[in-house]
């Protein structure tokens, strides 16, 4: 009994020692920047925080925009965007924002709907698909249920499709899946985020249009917005992301797994150019080129716009959105009294709250007097 004891602590202690070791050989070495000598002007003091903010929080890329009175008055990125390679990461570098794409999917539903004459409180049944009937628990959530998370629906867990067989996943094919399953809202209809609800309203914009998700949105929110490099996803997977290794100070890769292609509720590819051109429009508020829109989408003065999230930074009510996936993270914020936005981008996994801590360093250092 006691050699199989320790037969079976030696089975464990290898197979450990293996588990790290390759964990190590496929890993990255830590990525660290020296911090300025000195720092005197606000833009120096910036960077300083940038790179404190790299170093202790094990990241592999960051990004960040500060907007003042409509104008840009910081923008900075370091770090790499591929560790292997050694390519920087750059303001106008690609990468996936995770559910910051939800803002944009409401824009996108707000410009079509409001076309049609559409409120953003008509139920989703007006819309005479099919599979959704004006008499289901289903076709009674309205527009903005879905935009607020209030729908009642819930995402499929890994287990629900584990012994059926998917089809291609196309954003159609999915939802249909979905529908087809004959999904069943809580009907309570209290706040749980579920990527669904964006997935969801995705397909009926196509649907409704006629048109694909991806080319109705670079028609009525990209072009408007100038943000002419976005697009969302083209693939279920995006084979780039860094998180931290479990033992070692190192970066190990860790890929995106869409749900579908496109995501409307998490697959927005964006940089921190474009995205600049969004949140100047944005801040304006109701005198931006997203007007109508924004207007669709606010329900309640109380409230931020339907699709958007409020978020408090430094004891301040903000208006954006998280965005978290696999190996990225990200943050968009504004207000517009203060004339104030911060976009924060950076390729590794937000495992420390890295994105709220810098928000409000940037935030406090902002407003201090010159």
């Amino acid at each position: 009994m006691k050699k199989t004891i320790q037969f079976i602590l030696w089975i464990l202690i290898v197979g450990a020692v293996l588990f790290y070791g390759y964990e190590w050989w496929n890993s990255f070495p830590k990525v660290s920047f020296a911090p300025p000598l000195a720092s005197h002007s606000k833009k120096e003091k910036l960077d300083s925080i940038l790179i404190a903010t790299l170093n202790q929080n094990q990241l592999s890329g960051l990004a960040v925009s500060v907007i003042r009175n409509s104008k840009v008055t910081y923008q900075k990125a370091i770090g790499f965007n591929e560790l292997e390679t050694k390519d920087s990461l750059k303001t106008n570098t690609i990468i996936p924002v995770a559910s910051i794409s939800k803002i944009f999917t409401s824009l996108a539903a707000a410009n079509h709907f409001q076309s049609l004459g559409l409120s953003v409180t008509d139920p989703i049944s007006i819309l005479e698909h099919p599979l959704i009937s004006p008499e289901s628990d289903l076709g009674k959530i309205s527009f903005e249920q879905l935009l607020r998370h209030e729908s009642g629906l819930k995402d499929k867990t890994v287990f629900d499709d584990f012994f059926k067989q998917k089809r291609d996943q196309s954003l159609d094919n999915y939802v249909l899946d979905f529908l087809e399953g004959s999904p069943k809202p809580d009907r309570k209809r209290d706040y749980h985020y579920a990527d669904i609800n964006f997935d969801l309203l995705g397909f009926l914009l196509s649907f409704s249009s006629g048109a694909s998700f991806d080319h109705l949105v670079q028609e009525s929110v990209f072009q408007q917005l100038g943000m002419n490099s976005s697009y969302f996803n083209e693939s279920l997977i995006i084979n780039r992301g860094y998180r931290k290794t479990s033992v070692w100070k190192r970066l190990k890769e860790s890929p995106i797994a869409y749900q579908s292609y496109p995501s409307p509720s998490s697959g927005l590819q964006s940089s921190i150019e474009d995205l600049n051109n969004a949140l100047l429009q944005l801040i304006r508020l109701h005198l931006g080129n997203m007007q109508e829109e924004l207007l669709w989408l606010q329900t309640d003065p109380e409230k931020a716009p339907a699709g958007f999230q409020k978020i408090e930074i430094n004891k301040q009510q903000f208006i954006g959105h998280f965005g978290g996936q696999a190996g990225f993270s990200a943050l968009l914020l504004f207000d517009p009294e203060e004339k104030f936005g911060l976009i924060i981008l950076s390729n590794t996994r937000d495992r420390d709250n890295f994105r709220a801590n810098l928000a409000s360093d940037i935030h406090s250092l902002i407003q201090q007097n010159p």
